[in-house]
């Protein structure tokens, strides 16, 4: 098997440990690739840093479909100032996410393959 059958296949794993904590949110990938991620630690910062990651319980980046979902605090509503703050850091770090029932886009994918973490 070469390399690029290895780790760039559809369910290659690029990265062993697909489910973390970054910046004090529980994140998984699914079958670890590199670029989503990425887009997740960038995403965990920047809600650590807008003071909103508390709210998180956790996030699923579904590499079969390339959409990212997150499960947050059941008392968050869509308008909420916090909510809206969530979703501002998705729209600037994740390429494609479900948010309340709604597909986003994004950051395109490859954008954040320049290790902006």
């Amino acid at each position: 098997m070469d390399n690029h059958e290895k780790y760039f296949g559809e369910k290659s794993v690029q990265v062993t440990i697909s489910k973390f904590e970054a910046f004090g949110v529980c994140v998984t990938s699914r079958y670890g690739k590199a670029a989503e991620i990425i887009e997740l630690i960038n995403f965990s910062k920047h809600v650590c840093l807008s003071d909103v990651s508390g709210f998180i319980i956790s996030v699923f980046y579904d590499s079969k479909s390339s959409c990212c979902s997150f499960e947050i605090d059941s008392s968050l509503k869509e308008t909420s100032i916090i909510a809206k703050r969530i979703f501002e850091a998705a729209i600037a770090c994740i390429s494609q996410f479900e948010w309340f029932g709604t597909i986003y886009h994004g950051v395109p994918m490859d954008a954040n393959d320049n290790g902006q973490i």
